[in-house]
């Protein structure tokens, strides 16, 4: 199974994409901030991909 982590602030947001991953096969780890995520990344997780979202200024 292919494992992504996903970096998306609001919670409910994040599991809804959580929950349409899982149902293409796709594993979620889901962190709230880049930071959270790079504390994940330097824990030697493994994943496929990764996706943020980003707002422009």
């Amino acid at each position: 199974m292919s494992r992504v982590a996903l970096v998306e602030d609001p919670p409910r947001l994040a599991n809804m994409i959580r929950q349409a991953l899982l149902a293409a096969g796709i594993e979620t780890d889901i962190f709230g901030t880049l930071s959270e995520a790079s504390y994940g990344v330097g824990r030697g997780n493994d994943w496929n991909r990764a996706t943020h979202d980003w707002k422009a200024s």
